[in-house]
């Protein structure tokens, strides 16, 4: 009986899935995923830090109508800002001394969201989720391969003990005694 030539085949498949091995830990050496990781962890700070200024920015435009609303009220009395303490139209004269510091408020806040969209997008959020799910896709069939290796030395060993039992039951002289 030949001894080794049967497993040939299967050691020559565990030889293609270790060069898959091998291409696949050269990849993941040059492969800089703790840096996507922080590029990741930076992008979700600022997507969260968009949403509440544009929250912010939204109740700061409602504030700011508001008061523009309030001082639409000065042009339709006639006696304007003349009596500054007339209860009708306080709010109103109020609304006036604090509209300016609102607006450069509102628009601070406009600037500060634009700034922000505009650093997230050049972090490149759609990119770097691609490439992490790449890499992870790529740690998935590292062990999927290095399984199948694992299987494939214990195919081997089953092989060359099935191989060494029937040689060494044919070399016994109580084999051919049965024959007889």
């Amino acid at each position: 009986f030949p001894s080794h030539d049967r497993c040939f085949p299967v050691t020559i498949h565990r030889l293609e899935k270790e060069t898959t091995i091998k291409k696949i830990e050269a990849f993941m050496s040059d492969f800089d995923v703790e840096d996507l990781k922080q590029k990741k962890d930076i992008i979700a700070d600022k997507q969260k830090k968009l949403v509440r200024l544009a929250n912010d920015l939204q109740m700061n435009k409602r504030d700011l109508n508001t008061l523009q609303e309030k001082i639409k009220l000065l042009g339709e009395v006639p006696c304007g800002t003349q009596f500054p303490t007339c209860k009708f139209i306080k709010d109103a004269i109020d609304a006036s001394n604090k509209i300016t510091n609102q607006e450069n408020k509102t628009n601070n806040l406009a600037d500060e969201h634009d700034k922000v969209g505009e650093a997230l997008a050049l972090l490149s959020p759609d990119i770097v989720e691609k490439q992490l799910n790449k890499y992870q896709m790529i740690v998935n069939k590292q062990t999927t391969v290095e399984k199948e290796i694992l299987q494939l030395k214990i195919d081997v060993e089953k092989f060359n003990t099935i191989i060494s039992n029937i040689n060494k039951a044919s070399a016994s002289p109580d084999v051919y005694r049965d024959w007889e």
